[in-house]
């Protein structure tokens, strides 16, 4: 699998993922980064907002771009529309992860979030 298949793959998890599946993929020094109000989250702060939060019942990637920045060191940057399970509430945003590979396996170090409208 490629690098751009297998960061995809990874991608697609994490909009569902369980706190187990997040403490295997993040770095230690992860960070996301999201409008006012939530801000900069650390690693911390992202396996603390995991629990009881709303799942996404779709998520569409869109607009999908790869950059290896160097060896072992990718930024996946796309469109998601996704819509919510809860109350069917739709979100669309631009997002840039960039991910770090150790030991053949891949480790989200920064994600990053901006709203957009439709």
């Amino acid at each position: 699998m490629g690098i751009k298949q297998s960061l995809l793959k990874l991608e697609r998890q994490l909009w569902n993922a369980d706190e187990e599946f997040y403490q295997e993929t993040l770095a230690e020094d992860a960070v996301m980064v999201f409008p006012a109000p939530t801000g900069i989250l650390t690693r911390t702060d992202i396996l603390g907002s995991l629990s009881g939060g709303d799942r996404w019942r779709s998520i569409d990637f869109s607009e999908v771009r790869v950059i290896e920045i160097g060896d072992g060191t990718a930024q996946l940057v796309y469109r998601a529309a996704a819509e919510r399970t809860e109350d069917g509430s739709e979100y669309s945003a631009l997002i840039a992860t960039t991910y770090l590979q150790e030991n053949g396996t891949w480790s989200l170090i920064s994600h990053q979030q901006t709203p957009v409208g439709e």
